[in-house]
């Protein structure tokens, strides 16, 4: 989907992040026992009937195995399984103002083997390492170092850009197949013009309130108003990479 700046890799058969550990089906101790730190409780607010906001409530600490228990389930977990690619899509955006998951995100660590080098995020040896040797190291958290995060059904981001306009290297460990949405970077100034429409209060107050994470509108609107956006879907064992200036959910 490079018209919107968004790509797929898919890597050969056979690799893992953590050879070591393949048979563990990510059910052993340094999963089991990783903490979360600050898990949020999401709750949609439907404005119109295709703008919403997100407001996210800080819950207690808890570890990946309890955080696993909760999304499945008979409270969390997808209540239709059944549901695949569109009619799972249409699904979620009919009811997502009835569902309040919990996310942890933004959680700084790393599950793969130290001794892996391809596609290890630790180690990309890109431009973004030089900022460590001029700032004496210093990290930028989720920039320079690797953040996990822990979804269920249901748990998703609003519309954002990356911190400071970047790529985004995304790898789905483990779990139900990810949905994403994303606005290619030439639309993204009617796209910012029409989240100015629908939120004008928070744009008198706050002329970077998108940055905040909390601000979404319906695909069906980018449709009205003929906003292009493409969509993929991420299955375990794949990257995305997004590219700068785009904006996803």
């Amino acid at each position: 989907m490079m018209s919107s700046k968004i790509s797929k890799i898919v890597p050969p058969d056979g690799w893992s992040p953590r050879p070591s550990k393949k048979k563990f089906n990510y059910r052993d101790e340094q999963v089991e026992h990783f903490l979360i730190q600050s898990p949020v409780k999401e709750t949609i607010q439907r404005q119109s009937f295709a703008v919403l906001k997100t407001n996210n409530v800080y819950k207690k600490a808890m570890t990946a195995g309890e955080f696993r228990k909760l999304a499945t389930s008979a409270k969390y977990r997808n209540p239709h399984p059944e549901l695949q690619g569109k009619a799972l899509e249409d699904y979620y955006f009919q009811t997502m103002v009835d569902s309040h998951p919990i996310y942890g995100a933004d959680t700084e660590g790393s599950f793969y083997d130290e001794n892996v080098n391809e596609f290890n995020m630790k180690r990309l040896g890109t431009i973004l390492d030089e900022t460590k040797e001029l700032t004496g190291g210093k990290v930028i958290r989720g920039v320079t170092s690797v953040y996990l995060y822990f979804g269920m059904y249901g748990a998703s981001f609003a519309w954002h850009v990356e911190d400071m306009e970047l790529y985004s290297i995304n790898y789905l460990h483990y779990g139900a197949p990810k949905y994403w949405f994303a606005v290619p970077p030439e639309a993204s100034t009617r796209f910012e013009r029409l989240m100015r429409q629908q939120f004008p209060t928070y744009d008198r107050h706050c002329k970077a309130f998108m940055r905040h994470k909390s601000f979404s509108v319906l695909p069906a609107l980018l449709d009205i108003h003929r906003i292009p956006y493409g969509t993929m879907t991420q299955h375990p064992n794949e990257f995305i990479i997004t590219f700068p200036h785009v904006i996803a959910i």
